[in-house]
């Protein structure tokens, strides 16, 4: 195992921007940036051996930062929705960054993504990213503190580690939006892809602008029911008439998984690469995205992205929480700790 870093870039304040990339004994390895935290590389090999890179990405900040889809990056505070971005905490109302539509998302336009992460490794197989996010940042309460552990080991699992603390009564939701093409980044659509996720309800929302309704929905005999392995495409084409695809254009929606602590929640196989990746996580809801609304783009290497071309396995708490008695809490009390973990482990049929 080994850790080294490079120069990758500055942001457009002239900020100096570094790529680290942790190699495994075989080989396999990922990068990432002090810039968002992204996970900007995943090269492992698939089912002849041969190396892939999985995970899109770009070869320039400003290419990060003019794309957006927060590709890689790591989203919060609060990640996924909050309606009219606004919250109430300890009886006082907070208003937030509305940047999409009505709406408050993935921590608004200064998020966790496009933020510069303090980097220190740790380890030959860790690099810690920690940012310090001020009282009333995008106007959430509290300074608040997020440490995200980065693992990358020789069963070719990436491990993230995260710990959130507070100085004040705050909210948060944290995830990682790494968008996968086990075929290959730019390897064309995902809708071949064979998925599982542990989960037995969804919960629903309520227009295109995805703030759910509060109710939790079993997938029982619906086009959500990927409880035994689907292919995503078919599962997607009887399912273009129903309410939920139609609002999101595709599946965009959170899942409730299955049981409580760290578990298994999906498993993904490409259909060209035969690569496997197994996700495991200790939070309630996981988010899957098949890149509906990604536009065209150019990519890492030249590569060609468009919508579909990838898809998103966002572990998290469920969306606009705080405003759903019914959803877990994501309340973090002041002098409290949140930890989670999530893993993505890969590996070949």
């Amino acid at each position: 195992m080994s850790v080294s870093s490079s120069y990758f870039g500055r942001t457009p304040e002239g900020k100096p921007v570094t790529e680290y990339v942790i190699t495994n004994s075989s080989g396999a390895c990922i990068s990432v940036l002090d810039f968002g935290a992204i996970l900007r590389t995943i090269v492992v090999p698939d089912s002849s051996g041969k190396p892939g890179d999985v995970t899109l990405g770009f070869d320039t900040v400003e290419e990060y930062i003019k794309n957006g889809a927060y590709i890689g990056a790591v989203a919060g505070r609060y990640a996924n929705r909050i309606a009219y971005g606004r919250f109430t905490l300890d009886g006082k109302q907070y208003e937030l960054d509305r940047n999409n539509g009505e709406h408050a998302l993935h921590g608004g336009l200064g998020g966790f993504h496009i933020r510069i992460w303090d980097a220190e490794v740790i380890s030959e197989s860790t690099v810690r990213m920690t940012y310090a996010s001020a009282d009333m940042e995008e106007g959430y309460p509290g300074n608040l503190t997020v440490r995200l552990d980065y693992t990358f080991d020789d069963e070719n699992s990436i491990i993230l580690d995260y710990m959130v603390t507070t100085d004040a009564d705050t909210i948060h939701n944290i995830t990682h939006h790494a968008y996968f093409n086990l075929n290959g980044h730019g390897e064309g659509s995902i809708l071949r892809h064979g998925l599982v996720l542990y989960a037995d309800a969804i919960t629903p929302v309520s227009s295109a602008a995805s703030i759910p309704t509060g109710e939790i929905i079993d997938v029982g005999g619906t086009v959500f029911d990927f409880r035994k392995r689907q292919i995503i495409g078919d599962m997607l084409e009887k399912g273009m008439d129903d309410e939920q695809i139609i609002f999101g254009k595709g599946y965009d929606i959170n899942f409730v998984i299955q049981g409580e602590g760290y578990r298994k929640c999906a498993e993904a196989t490409g259909d060209l690469s035969g690569r496997v990746m197994e996700v495991f996580t200790d939070q309630p809801g996981v988010q899957l995205y098949i890149g509906n609304l990604l536009p065209d783009m150019t990519g890492k290497s030249g590569a060609k992205y468009f919508d579909r071309s990838a898809f998103c396995l966002e572990t998290q708490h469920f969306p606009d929480s705080i405003n759903q008695k019914g959803f877990p809490s994501v309340i973090l009390k002041a002098g409290g700790a949140f930890k989670s973990k999530t893993m993505y482990r890969f590996g070949t049929v």
